[in-house]
């Protein structure tokens, strides 16, 4: 494993009326893009007046270690070049603090390159003042088959592609009050149809036939605001 670079970047979490460190969020959305580093962040911050005792460890990972790599906590940035990501926190001393006041981001950076692109996680458990726990997650998303993205999304992803029972939409419009989620199968017969339930709502597809499909995201006047090829395993 190799150190991409050092800096003073946050660690996580406790939730609760005492919480030391939070965050902004408990899961970020990569998009994959060949030739192109995106980064999902999660934002971090240090809320008492001083340092706390930070650590996480790898819980879950299906990352692919043929794309080009970087995660990011609150001390080192790490690269796959060599080897895998890290299982765990590493700062060069027996315990590793995080800074009173900090705020900044901790990442997940994934490139594909020429391999292909798919839904996958990245987990972490974050022990924060010893004893305070949380978890945190990265969702990578192959974004070569989206054809439409409209302004008004401010966020969209959908997991996993190929999906087997379930599908989780992402999808995130300050200027909308509702939106739809339709599937059509290639000859453009309408498969099925849900009006999706706040930022994530998950579709039972387990039902639906193998295969290629064409998903839209509508809004209330029924303009396509996403359009994006999904597989059916």
């Amino acid at each position: 494993m190799k150190k991409l670079f050092t800096t003073a970047f946050a660690a996580i979490i406790a939730l609760g009326a005492s919480a030391q460190v939070t965050f902004d969020r408990d899961t970020a959305y990569v998009k994959l893009v060949p030739g192109v580093e995106e980064k999902g962040n999660i934002l971090v911050t240090n809320t008492t007046t001083r340092d706390v005792e930070v650590e996480w460890r790898t819980i879950e990972t299906d990352l692919d270690m043929n794309w080009k790599l970087a995660f990011c906590d609150f001390y080192n940035c790490y690269f796959n070049d060599f080897g895998s990501l890290p299982s765990e926190s590493n700062c060069d001393a027996p315990i590793c603090y995080l800074a009173n006041g900090y705020s900044a981001n901790w990442y997940l950076q994934a490139d594909p390159q020429s391999a292909p692109g798919s839904s996958r996680i990245f987990r972490i458990e974050v022990t924060t003042g010893s004893t305070e726990k949380d978890t945190l997650t990265w969702i990578t998303q192959d974004f070569t088959g989206v054809s439409t993205l409209e302004a008004e999304v401010e966020e969209y992803f959908a997991y996993p592609i190929p999906a087997i029972n379930e599908l989780n939409i992402r999808f995130v419009s300050s200027k909308l009050n509702t939106a739809t989620l339709v599937l059509h199968d290639l000859s453009g017969k309408e498969m099925k149809r849900e009006t999706l339930q706040g930022e994530l709502s998950t579709l039972n597809v387990g039902e639906m036939t193998s295969g290629v499909y064409i998903l839209s995201i509508l809004d209330e006047n029924n303009k396509v605001l996403v359009t994006q090829q999904w597989t059916k395993m």
